[in-house]
């Protein structure tokens, strides 16, 4: 059975890292550059810098 219409399908990328040799900048954009044809109006990035769990 061949489906007619379109799903639309969320998703999520993210990284978590504790090394200072990555560019994270760049590993996220290419994420959601991958991520891009899934709805341009609904992307958002959040960066947390030296966060400590107690």
């Amino acid at each position: 059975m061949f489906l007619n219409f379109h799903l639309q399908m969320c998703g999520i990328f993210g990284i978590i890292t504790n090394q200072d040799t990555i560019s994270v900048g760049k590993v996220v954009f290419g994420g959601i550059k991958r991520l891009e044809y899934r709805g341009y109006d609904s992307c958002g990035i959040v960066y947390l810098f030296n966060l400590s769990y107690t």
